[in-house]
């Protein structure tokens, strides 16, 4: 019963330490808090003192940076003319489909080969990709820049 008692004792005296310890951290923290506000009112009270800064004249502003030509160079890229189309029927000078082929494909002579040789659908000929074979004519196809330049040819 005696370490009871003496439990007990150690028990109410460690929860007593506990609570002036709690109550001593607290007024500290309540003195920091009481600091900090103390600054925070000065400082906005020294914020309303001071006057706005001047408010510049924006007329002025963009006129002198629209003046200036230099300062645009580098963000403004100068707009390039679109290049001329080309000259399909030129590409195609000396390409002679003729009327003979085989299933899908067309005897084709060129300036290269004036034995001819066979083509079908996809093929290119002088940069020029065949997209269309019917039995009058062939089409031709060029892209470039974005764009789709057509022709035909008719068999001979």
């Amino acid at each position: 019963m005696r370490g009871v008692g003496l439990l007990v004792g150690l028990l109410v005296l460690g929860l007593a330490a506990g609570l002036l310890a709690e109550n001593l951290v607290r007024n500290r923290l309540n003195v920091k808090l009481r600091a900090l506000d103390r600054r925070l009112a000065q400082v906005e009270a020294d914020a309303a003192q001071t006057p706005p800064p001047d408010v510049p004249d924006w007329a002025a502003v963009r006129a002198a940076i629209a003046g200036q030509d230099a300062l645009w160079r580098p963000l403004v890229a100068e707009e390039t003319p679109p290049a001329a189309p080309p000259v399909l029927d030129k590409m195609l000078e000396g390409v002679v489909p003729t009327t003979r082929g085989i299933g899908s494909r067309v005897h084709i002579i060129t300036p290269e080969t004036p034995e001819g040789t066979l083509y079908g659908v996809g093929d290119s000929i002088h940069g020029l990709t065949i997209i269309g074979i019917t039995r009058d004519e062939v089409e031709f196809s060029l892209k470039r820049d974005g764009q789709e330049y057509k022709t035909v040819l008719g068999r001979e």
